[in-house]
């Protein structure tokens, strides 16, 4: 987890020198590595800022022929699939 957030803390110091405007104070865990159990806790710690899950299906109508407790469990790995679907499809 250590060699993660330095990672990311790199990523966001490379990103605020070429972006002088922006300011990054919120990681959001996406991919079924965001299923590891207490990262965002150990990745707030590290990195003093703030870590989250999104909602993957916020906003979004789930069809009631559905299994939602299924969805809810592979939701981190559908972020690109529902990004997509959202905006129609178009890649």
């Amino acid at each position: 987890v250590a060699e993660l957030a330095r990672e990311i803390a790199r990523t966001a110091e490379y990103y605020q020198i070429q972006n002088r405007t922006a300011v990054v104070d919120k990681v959001y865990l996406i991919g079924g590595g965001a299923k590891l159990d207490n990262l965002e806790q150990h990745l707030a710690a590290q990195l003093g800022m703030s870590v989250v899950r999104p909602d993957e299906f916020s906003g979004v109508d789930i069809h009631q022929s559905l299994d939602v407790q299924y969805l809810r469990g592979i939701a981190a790995q559908m972020n690109v699939a529902v990004g997509l679907a959202l905006r129609g499809g178009i890649g």
